[in-house]
């Protein structure tokens, strides 16, 4: 089972291969998203990754977070997990 860290404050220049290559000292990467702007396609300064092992995953936590990439800070943490949607029916009588 992969665990999902969250990655916050990145670069606007910051790449998919700089995050493999940041997080590959710790871990294989299993997946590395940047999350991009729905119509100008612009980063929106954070990212998901995937590790493999969990413990990897706690070790890149405590090393990255906090430091700086490409001249920002970022956060290094670990992912919410999704829920799925809360759609309650209420009828009005």
């Amino acid at each position: 089972m992969t665990t999902r860290l969250y990655i916050s404050n990145l670069a606007v220049i910051t790449l998919k291969q700089d995050l493999d290559i940041l997080f590959g000292h710790f871990s294989k990467t299993v997946f590395a998203k940047l999350i991009k702007e729905k119509f100008t396609h612009m980063p929106n300064g954070f990212a998901f990754i995937n590790m493999f092992n969990h413990k990897d995953a706690c070790h890149a936590i405590k090393a990255l977070n906090g430091t700086k990439l490409q001249g920002k800070t970022i956060g290094v943490v670990l992912a919410n997990t999704r829920r799925e949607p809360h759609f309650s029916i209420q009828y009005w009588s």
